[in-house]
């Protein structure tokens, strides 16, 4: 289940979120550029946040085979909780690096969720 939710938060709203940060961007470097100006810090958070949609890309198809391939083995309790502690839960944790990563650069105005300053600052 808990696999599943992080996958479904990722397609749902993480990748939305960091892709329209990526648009966010690209259209102040376009216009940075295109007024003569540097835009050389805006590049260099858009080949950032770009590289980390590449991999949150990369880690969000690997969970999802992960998940898919438990369906074809057996169905074995104890090899079931072996497949989820060496194989599922470190893909989570893999794809989790990412959105953490991505969670400090996006913005909160695009961030979908509350950020952990969030949680713990509303705290009374």
């Amino acid at each position: 289940i808990e696999a599943l939710t992080l996958a479904a938060m990722v397609k749902r709203n993480i990748m939305h979120a960091s892709c329209l940060y990526e648009k966010e961007l690209c259209d102040i470097v376009v216009a940075k550029k295109s007024a003569s100006m540097d835009a050389t810090a805006e590049k260099e958070l858009l080949d950032r946040a770009s590289s980390l949609v590449a991999a949150l890309n990369t880690k969000l198809k690997a969970l999802e085979s992960d998940i898919g391939a438990e369906g074809s083995m057996s169905e074995d309790v104890y090899e079931l909780a072996l497949y989820h502690r060496n194989t599922i839960a470190p893909a989570m944790h893999d794809l989790r690096e990412v959105v953490d990563a991505l969670e400090v650069i996006v913005p909160s105005s695009i961030w979908p969720y509350p950020t952990y300053g969030d949680m713990l600052y509303s705290v009374r």
